[in-house]
């Protein structure tokens, strides 16, 4: 699987997303890259609802900027 996710890949990334090929770290990538990018609103319903949960839990910023490193501290 690609690494970086870019303008030119991410079709391959959201049907490995649907395939549930991808990994944690890959998911939360992905979903920074459709918020960062505005692409998420413009995708079924279910991509937002999963966009908002990242939010509300911290783990990605309504930028699309990754917190992962200040979700998991205690």
């Amino acid at each position: 699987m690609k690494t970086k996710i870019n303008k030119h890949n991410i079709k391959d990334f959201i049907i490995d997303y649907e395939l549930g090929k991808l990994s944690e770290i890959q998911i939360i990538n992905l979903f920074a890259f459709l918020i960062k990018t505005g692409i998420v609103s413009t995708l079924q319903p279910n991509y937002n609802k999963i966009a908002k949960s990242l939010i509300k839990s911290n783990i990605i910023d309504n930028k699309g900027n990754i917190k992962l490193i200040n979700h998991y501290k205690n």
